[in-house]
């Protein structure tokens, strides 16, 4: 069960990551894309975040981005997420597609 406190941050910092990316005040790594892109093709659900986290580089675990997915990696794996679990999880794909993007 997740608490509205750990989503209201994940939101907060989803909406940051974003911004910054825009406002290229934060460039993601080499090894934050390849891990934004391998998620694009697992997905964030059924344990894909604790998955990729797994398999990425040793290089990726130093970033902004991964300090994000870690606390995320619950969401994923609800079998009945609320309304606003499934806002923040949209929210962390739309970052994720960013970040492939670059």
């Amino acid at each position: 069960m997740t608490t509205v406190p750990l989503l209201q941050a994940l939101s907060r910092d989803t909406a940051v990551l974003l911004d910054d990316l825009a406002r290229s005040t934060w460039s993601p790594s080499a090894a934050e894309r390849e891990l934004a892109l391998a998620l694009a093709r697992t997905g964030l659900r059924g344990g894909g975040i604790r998955t990729e986290l797994r398999a990425a580089v040793e290089d990726v675990h130093g970033g902004r981005l991964v300090d994000l997915l870690s606390p995320a990696a619950p969401l994923g794996e609800l079998t009945a997420p609320s309304p606003e679990t499934e806002a923040v999880l949209h929210q962390l794909t739309r970052l994720l597609d960013a970040v492939a993007a670059e």
